[in-house]
């Protein structure tokens, strides 16, 4: 075999292999792209938990605030109800102070019920720390990982150039010229 083919196939194979290198060291980026999108999400799903939360709580404190006045509206209705003169009156009375305890009974089962929520919110809370520490867990082996690769393809990538110039010295530079001409048009010099 002509000596000079098999540098251009040494050369053909260095090429092909720092390609593809390249290509590897290409898309690390993209790869800690995903990384960091994944560990948004995560933290996405913890701080709207979180808001939830916070959401539920407010609500149940402005329903107590409510609560507060509607018990001190009936207390001061039934001060009122030793006052009045008359059966009418007094029966208004008494029907005012029926139509704030049935309020007050509507303003406990919402603090109940937000009581729950706040229960559950907690619970789900509880569970998405937990999955976002995995998360940042896995994040953090991923990016070292990634940035262990990527040295290591950077080295390669090295390694390839030096050994392509390598054989490119050893080349004829018309017969170097027409490997890069071809390679450039077809993607490969050698066939």
């Amino acid at each position: 075999m002509n000596p000079d083919i098999e540098k251009l196939i040494k050369l053909q194979r260095v090429e092909t292999e720092l390609k593809r290198v390249e290509a590897e060291l290409h898309e690390a980026p993209k790869k800690r792209g995903v990384l960091e999108t994944d560990l948004a999400a995560e933290r996405g799903r913890l701080e709207a938990g979180k808001e939830a939360l916070a959401t539920s709580q407010k609500a149940r404190r402005q329903h107590e605030g409510a609560l507060q006045d509607l018990e001190t509206k009936r207390s001061r209705y039934k001060g009122q109800l030793m006052e009045v003169k008359t059966n009418k009156e007094y029966t208004a009375m008494l029907h005012e102070i029926e139509t704030v305890e049935r309020e007050i009974r509507s303003r406990e089962d919402e603090v109940l019920s937000e009581m729950e929520k706040a229960e559950a919110f907690a619970v789900e809370i509880k569970r998405e720390e937990e999955a976002f520490k995995g998360a940042e867990e896995r994040h953090r082996i991923g990016a070292k990982s990634l940035d262990e690769q990527s040295k290591a393809l950077e080295q390669d990538a090295g390694r390839l150039r030096s050994e392509r110039a390598a054989v490119a010295a050893t080349l004829d530079e018309d017969l170097l010229a027409l490997f890069e001409r071809v390679a450039k048009l077809r993607g490969a010099g050698v066939a």
